[in-house]
């Protein structure tokens, strides 16, 4: 299969098609007569595992990574493994959940101390009127 026919059966543009290739997340591919990359069925699975992880706010080279771990392992290997790091993706995003919980408590607090008025903390009125005073 040809990068247009990849493209067109996975929804992943021909230029990122390329530069995944380019990368080494898509197997090695024969060159037709012509010169087009000529794909196996198993880089269409592979696109789509590439666009999902993503989806799933993993990095291109946790993917690599991904796919460098699942080499010559057999079906059940290479599932316990992907299982092994979503897990661990899981609970990276529920850390941020948590530190972001955190944040918006932390500004909900500094909001409701300003009152429609400038903190100490966080008012730069009286900087910027000594910043315009002449210096002597």
């Amino acid at each position: 299969m040809r990068i247009p026919e990849l493209a067109h059966h996975s929804g992943v543009p021909a230029r990122t098609i390329r530069y995944y290739a380019d990368r080494g997340l898509l197997p090695r591919t024969k060159s037709s007569q012509a010169g087009y990359r000529e794909f196996a069925d198993p880089a269409l699975r592979r696109l789509r595992f590439i666009r999902r992880a993503q989806a799933l706010g993993m990095t291109l080279d946790e993917v690599a990574s991904l796919f460098r771990a699942i080499e010559r392992q057999s079906c059940g290997q290479a599932s316990r493994i992907v299982t092994k790091r979503l897990t661990e993706q899981l609970a990276a995003v529920q850390q941020r959940i948590t530190d972001l919980q955190a944040v918006a408590h932390e500004l909900r607090s500094v909001l409701s101390d300003q009152k429609g008025g400038c903190t100490d903390e966080l008012c730069l009125c009286n900087a910027a009127a000594e910043d315009a005073r002449p210096s002597s």
